[in-house]
């Protein structure tokens, strides 16, 4: 569920939208060429965690459906708009219980697909 804020911070919604359907939390959110991908983890099932991503247009209409962007075990994803793409960042540990991690990226195209 969000919302969608004017750059003065005032709420457009009155309602929430409904973006991605369930997601275990961490979302973030970028803004490029009037358009957004929101980004989150997803659980499909114990201790296995994924990024997710969907696009939502600048009149609140998601587009399309939500995509796998990031190996499982991942955690805390951040994206931002660099250019005319999206770059997708978080943290990826190789169990779900090893304490150590490391921090990947994938660039994401406007179009909502991974570049590599």
């Amino acid at each position: 569920m969000g919302k969608r804020v004017s750059a003065d911070g005032q709420v457009l919604d009155p309602t929430p939208l409904a973006i991605m359907g369930t997601v275990s939390g961490s979302p973030d959110v970028a803004a490029l060429n009037g358009q957004f991908l929101v980004v989150s983890l997803h659980v499909p099932q114990n201790h296995i965690s994924v990024v997710r991503a969907i696009r939502v247009g600048g009149d609140g209409v998601v587009i399309g459906s939500p995509t796998v962007v990031g190996s499982s075990f991942a955690q805390e994803p951040r994206v931002e708009a660099v250019g005319n793409r999206y770059l997708l960042v978080f943290e990826r540990y190789p169990t779900h219980d090893n304490p150590r991690s490391r921090a990947l990226m994938n660039f994401i195209n406007p179009d909502g697909t991974g570049v590599g």
